[in-house]
């Protein structure tokens, strides 16, 4: 893709350094993280659609096309805990099976989730939501 303006051409470079660093490290997967990634997909009629950050997303789905291992994506922003995998392949429309978005806690549910990495499961990757009983709300 070609870079259009600043934030464009800062999302390539960042997007082509992860990608470099994991293959320089030769790990088993990658991780990436952002503060905040708002409404970047949202859930429309039961398929994924892009809202914001086009150009980013773009960027992310092109680095992807060409890296098998898995990777993990953690943000906020709604704090809502959800792991998903709603990255989409411009090739053929099919959902990137390495790559899993994790969105964690936030204010007023504020918990946290356990990350477990295992070199030796082929998803590499795994969550738990651990609850903060002190921060449990009555919801009625």
């Amino acid at each position: 893709m070609q870079a259009s303006g600043p934030r464009q051409r800062s999302w390539t470079a960042w997007g082509a350094k992860a990608k470099a660093t994991a293959h320089r490290c030769n790990g088993e997967g990658n991780g990436l993280g952002l503060r905040s990634w708002t409404a970047v997909l949202d859930c429309i009629g039961g398929r994924w659609r892009r809202q914001r950050y086009d150009e980013y997303i773009t960027v992310l789905a092109e680095e992807m096309e060409s890296y098998t291992r898995p990777t993990v994506f953690l943000h906020g922003d709604t704090h809502r805990f959800l792991v998903d995998q709603p990255l989409f392949s411009a090739k053929n429309n099919r959902r990137f099976e390495n790559f899993t978005r994790v969105e964690t806690f936030g204010s007023p549910d504020t918990h946290w989730i356990k990350v477990t990495v295992d070199p030796a499961d082929a998803q590499v990757f795994s969550f738990k939501a651990e609850i903060v009983a002190e921060n449990v709300r009555a919801r009625r």
